[in-house]
């Protein structure tokens, strides 16, 4: 198990608002942290960076007090209640220290995207604002084609409604007032990778409230003799959890509009998911080659990614 995470200015942006960091910790733990600063908020590229660490200063804590943790025997059944107390810490710890650099609010206005592995079978996802969630799949057995699992959270406005609005009760009934309470479609999709490219299979939409706007989804990965249909390519164990800004889908060559499941296959397939493999993959092979094909991304672009293999 290991981690890795890459960001990247968008072609229209003067300062990089995207942040992503990664980590293990015992071999037992693993995260991946990803924040998107709001470009109409001033100073979010400093707020994205410093909201990212205090994600990742929180989590480590719950993992030291065993609460997310291998050896917490209730993880799944009570994981609502860690993701509420996760919350709270990094509420806590943004007030301190939004007042001791003398910040405003706003500064933490950034989406915050997380994945979590704990042990063996465990592997959670939470979220508050937009983005994407890529669940790679492995292969079946004697097989190539795999299955990945995409989610993406959109707000009909525009306007993400970021965790920073819980330290503003006047900000959180202006958005309230100005986009209403249903204003935001989160969106599950299914892909095949197979040898003409990505395949999306379906899709659905789910409208969700801004109260309900934060996500926990929940993946247990099942052992190979537990399958009951080795071709169900989406009940395989989980390779890599693959989390990425809204900056995926702003990828243009031209004035036209690139897919995302057309990038996807360039973006996904690690060769050797070792070490700086995000940044070996982005860096040395989809950058470069976007270049010399004209293609480029128009928002700032990153990627947290746990590889499971």
């Amino acid at each position: 198990m290991n981690t890795d995470a890459y960001f990247e200015i968008g072609s229209t942006h003067i300062i990089c608002e995207d942040y992503a960091l990664t980590g293990t910790a015992d071999g037992e733990f693993a995260y991946a942290i990803l924040c998107d600063g709001c470009s109409s908020s001033k100073h979010t590229d400093l707020g994205a960076r410093l909201l990212a660490h205090i994600a990742k200063d929180a989590l480590l804590y719950l993992n030291r007090r065993k609460l997310l943790h291998v050896e917490n025997q209730n993880l799944t059944l009570f994981f609502d209640e860690l993701q509420e107390l996760f919350r709270e810490l990094v509420l806590k710890k943004v007030s301190e220290v939004k007042a001791a650099l003398c910040l405003n609010t706003d500064a933490f206005d950034a989406t915050l995207l997380i994945s979590i592995v704990v042990g063996p079978l465990h592997r959670f996802v939470m979220s508050w604002g937009d983005g994407y969630f890529l669940i790679k799949r492995k292969p079946p057995k004697d097989c190539t084609i795999y299955g990945i699992e995409m989610i993406n959270t959109e707000y009909i406005s525009g306007a993400p409604f970021y965790l920073s609005y819980a330290l503003s009760h006047d900000r959180s009934v202006s958005y309230r007032d100005t986009f209403g309470n249903f204003s935001i479609n989160r969106h599950w999709s299914k892909l095949i990778h197979n040898s003409t490219g990505i395949v999306e299979l379906n899709k659905s939409t789910e409208v969700k409230s801004v109260e309900d706007s934060s996500m926990r989804s929940l993946f247990i990965d099942e052992s190979e003799e537990t399958m009951q249909d080795p071709k169900n390519y989406f009940e395989q164990p989980i390779a890599q959890i693959i989390m990425s800004s809204d900056g995926l889908g702003t990828y243009k060559k031209g004035l036209e509009e690139i897919p995302i499941p057309t990038l996807l296959p360039d973006m996904l397939n690690y060769k050797n998911p070792k070490g700086e493999f995000v940044q070996r993959r982005m860096k040395n092979t989809v950058s470069r080659e976007h270049r010399e094909q004209g293609i480029a991304h128009y928002d700032d672009i990153s990627f947290a990614v746990i590889n499971l293999l």
